[in-house]
């Protein structure tokens, strides 16, 4: 239908009549011979992908007063790194008074009062 509609010609898969389970596992044979070859993964995330989340995470708990901007400079990573390792991160257990949590840059913490039993 999007070929008619569009006018675009949209060539099939050619798998050469296999199914798709045996055309994926030759493909991947394949990139593991080409990977190996090559001394290195060509596909996936890059080593040390993943390692700022422990730097920034326990420079937010050092200085819980500093915004996401803040911590991008300091540590030399990109304000995006920063917000998608906090984001929704609680640090609850790092000296932080019992419901209080990190977000968004700051230190929220919950202000309702504590419900006051009768006969207490």
């Amino acid at each position: 239908d999007l070929e008619r509609i569009s006018g675009i010609a949209i060539p099939k898969n050619k798998r050469n009549y296999r199914k798709q389970a045996l055309h994926l596992r030759m493909a991947r044979s394949n990139l593991e011979i080409l990977s190996e070859d090559a001394g290195h993964a060509l596909q996936g995330r890059p080593k040390g992908s993943g390692e700022k989340r422990e730097l920034i995470r326990s420079y937010a708990r050092e200085h819980p007063d500093a915004n996401h901007s803040d911590i991008a400079k300091a540590l030399g990573v990109s304000r995006s790194t920063v917000i998608k390792w906090l984001r929704g991160w609680r640090c609850d257990t790092d000296g932080l008074p019992d419901g209080a949590w990190y977000e968004d840059g700051h230190i929220h913490v919950d202000m309702t009062e504590p419900e006051i039993k009768a006969g207490e």
